[in-house]
């Protein structure tokens, strides 16, 4: 499995930069809580991990649907951001998957995906998905999504 951890040099610790040192003193980082980011594009996988560095997160990374079921039953993330076109298993079989683990049944979920078509956002609710976020997105909507649903 490839599953990846991102958060500075430990998990759900900031890295210690200026900028992170700094936002520490403002109380921005919560310092708490894991997300499992799944994309299988390294370019947005890299976008989203810096919009979430700030809230002091742990970030565990899946680049295929197969992937991200095995990181999620491994690690118990309170959030994933699920991209809808995946390798192996599209996003919304995923989600299926996913929500129907009892052990993962706090979890949220926020898909992810290039089209915002009104079916597509649909059928991601009905599946049980918290929320949709469409690429490219703001870092700060990304990082408030996250924020809030860290917080629940």
């Amino acid at each position: 499995m490839r599953a990846r951890t991102r958060a500075g040099e430990r998990p759900g610790v900031s890295n210690g930069s200026r900028w992170d040192r700094s936002a520490r003193r403002r109380g921005d980082l919560m310092g708490a809580g894991k997300v499992l980011l799944v994309d299988d594009d390294r370019f947005m996988r890299m976008l989203a991990t810096a919009a979430l560095r700030p809230l002091g997160c742990e970030i565990v990374e899946a680049v295929d649907g197969e992937e991200a079921l095995s990181a999620a039953a491994e690690h118990r993330p309170d959030v994933v951001l699920l991209d809808v076109v995946l390798p192996k298993l599209d996003g919304f079989e995923v989600l299926e998957r996913l929500r129907a683990m009892p052990e993962l049944a706090e979890t949220s979920i926020i898909m992810v995906t290039t089209a915002g078509l009104p079916a597509e956002i649909q059928h991601g609710a009905e599946g049980g998905a918290d929320g949709y976020v469409v690429k490219p997105f703001d870092h700060a909507e990304l990082r408030a999504k996250v924020a809030e649903l860290l917080e629940r």
